[in-house]
């Protein structure tokens, strides 16, 4: 079971990733993990560890293109 603190800390670091690779300001990428949890039914601390072991490259990207169409249209 995940506590609070390392959900946190998986979140903090999936995000710094996520800003890295992408170029993404920190507020974007929180809410990239978040859409991604949300989309996939998972938790943002699942969310997060699928980000750092890079088992979500493809759902990234796609989620990163439907955040952008979102974007986009409205």
């Amino acid at each position: 079971m995940t506590t609070a603190n390392d959900s946190k800390r998986l979140t903090s670091t999936a995000c710094g990733i996520l800003v890295q690779r992408f170029g993404l300001d920190a507020d974007e990428a929180h809410r990239l993990v978040r859409y991604s949890a949300r989309n996939n039914r998972i938790t943002l601390a699942e969310a997060a560890n699928r980000i750092l072991g890079r088992r979500a490259a493809f759902e990234l990207l796609s989620a990163l293109r439907r955040l952008a169409d979102k974007r986009t249209s409205d």
